[in-house]
C-alpha cells in the first residue's frame, strides 16, 4: 500500500522490496531503475543500496540480470567511496562467474579500483586478465584495450599499441561510444608522442570533436 501511495520512484521501489516475500523480477527491475535515478542525482550510496536489493530479489535462472546488477552495485559502492565493499563484491563475482563478458567487466572494474589503491602495474595485470576472457563483443574488447592503455602510464609503447587496437575494435560498432573512442584516441596520441613518433594531431582533433558532443567530459582525460 505504501509503495502505491508514494510518488518518488526510489521510495516506491524501496517499499516494494520491503514488502517482497520472495524473488520478483518486477520488483528487481524497479529497484534497478531507481538505483540508476539515484546515481544520476548524485547519490551513489543510495544507488548501491537499491541495486544490492535488486540483486537479492532477482529470480533464480536469470543469471545475466543478476550479474549485471551485481557489477552495477559494485560500481556504485566504488563511486560512493566504499572501496572495500566494491572490491569484496567483485572478488566474489570473478570467483563465481563463468568465463566470458561478465567476468571481463568485473575484472575491468577491479582494475579501476586497483589503479587507485595499488597503482598502474596491478591495474594493467587485471586488464590483461580481462583480455584473456572469451569476449565476442568488440565494444567490450575495445574498452579492455583502452583501459589497459590508460593505466599503462609507465610503458608508452604498449599504451600506443593497445590504444590503436581499441580504436580498431570500437570503430567496428555501428554507433561507437564517443567517450570510449575519445579516450582511445587520446591514449594513442599520448603513447605515440612519448615514444618519439611525434604529435598525432589528427587523432587529437578527432577526439576534441567527439568531446564536444559529450554531456560530461572527463576533465582529467581530455584531448
Amino acid at each position: 500500500a505504501l509503495a502505491h501511495a508514494v510518488v518518488d520512484p526510489q521510495e516506491h521501489a524501496r517499499h516494494l522490496a520491503l514488502a517482497a516475500t520472495g524473488p520478483s523480477e518486477d520488483v528487481a527491475a524497479a529497484l534497478e531503475g531507481a538505483a540508476g535515478q539515484a546515481r544520476q542525482r548524485g547519490a551513489p550510496d543510495a544507488a548501491a543500496e537499491l541495486c544490492a536489493q535488486a540483486v537479492r530479489l532477482t529470480p533464480p535462472g536469470q543469471e545475466a540480470d543478476r550479474h549485471r546488477r551485481l557489477l552495477t552495485a559494485a560500481e556504485y559502492h566504488f563511486i560512493a567511496g566504499d572501496t572495500a565493499r566494491a572490491r569484496s563484491l567483485l572478488d566474489d563475482a570473478v570467483a563465481s562467474l563463468p568465463p566470458g563478458a561478465a567476468r571481463a567487466r568485473a575484472l575491468l572494474l577491479l582494475a579501476r579500483i586497483a589503479h587507485d589503491t595499488e597503482g598502474a602495474e596491478a591495474a594493467v595485470a587485471l586488464c590483461e586478465r580481462a583480455l584473456r576472457e572469451p569476449i565476442d563483443d568488440p565494444a567490450l574488447a575495445g574498452e579492455a584495450h583502452v583501459s589497459l592503455a590508460v593505466f599503462a602510464d609507465v610503458d608508452n609503447r604498449r599504451r600506443a599499441e593497445h590504444a590503436q587496437r581499441a580504436i580498431e575494435l570500437i570503430e567496428e560498432e555501428e554507433n561507437p561510444d564517443p567517450a570510449l573512442l575519445s579516450s582511445a584516441l587520446v591514449a594513442y596520441a599520448l603513447g605515440e608522442y612519448y615514444v618519439g613518433r611525434g604529435l598525432r594531431r589528427n587523432a587529437l582533433q578527432r577526439a576534441i570533436e567527439l568531446e564536444h558532443g559529450l554531456p560530461r567530459p572527463q576533465v582529467a582525460w581530455t584531448a
